[in-house]
C-alpha cells in the first residue's frame, strides 16, 4: 500500500537557512542590542560582553555536539523531539519560530531609529512596519 500522507517540500537550502540565522545574530547582536547594553552596562560593557561570548561559545558548542550526535535537519526541533518528547520538540520549534520573527523585528526597529536619525521628520514605528513588509519573502 503506498503511504498518502501529505509531505512537506523542503524551499529553504543551507545557505538560506545560514543566511537567516547569520543575519539575525549580527543585526540583533551588533546593530541593536550593544546600543541597548551599552546604556544599561555603563563602563561595565566590556564585562557583560564577555559573558554574552562565553554563554554564546557554549550554546555553539552544544549545539556542534548535538549535531555531529544526530546529523540531520532540523535543529532544536528535531533536537527536542528526539531527546524530549513530540510536545518538546512542537514547543521548541515554534519557540525557535517565534525568536526570528522578533529578532527580525528588533533589526528592523533599529534601523529605522538609525534611518530616522537621517530624516528626523519620518517615524520609525511606520518605518520598520513598511520594512518588515518590504522584505518577507
Amino acid at each position: 500500500m503506498e503511504d498518502k500522507r501529505l509531505k512537506l517540500k523542503p524551499t529553504l537550502g543551507l545557505l538560506d537557512a545560514t543566511a537567516i540565522s547569520v543575519g539575525a545574530i549580527i543585526g540583533a547582536g551588533i546593530f541593536v542590542v550593544t546600543g541597548i547594553v551599552a546604556g544599561m552596562a555603563g563602563p561595565a560593557l566590556l564585562i557583560s560582553m564577555l559573558i554574552a561570548a562565553v554563554v554564546s561559545l557554549l550554546t555553539a558548542l552544544s549545539f556542534a555536539e548535538l549535531s555531529a550526535w544526530l546529523p540531520r535537519e532540523g535543529s532544536v526541533y528535531e533536537f527536542s523531539y528526539r531527546l524530549i518528547s513530540p510536545f518538546a520538540g512542537f514547543t521548541a520549534g515554534w519557540m525557535w519560530m517565534l525568536g526570528n520573527i522578533f529578532g527580525g523585528a528588533a533589526v528592523s526597529l533599529g534601523f529605522a531609529y538609525y534611518f530616522t536619525s537621517l530624516f528626523p521628520v519620518l517615524q520609525p514605528k511606520p518605518i520598520a512596519a513598511l520594512l518588515c513588509l518590504a522584505l518577507q519573502s
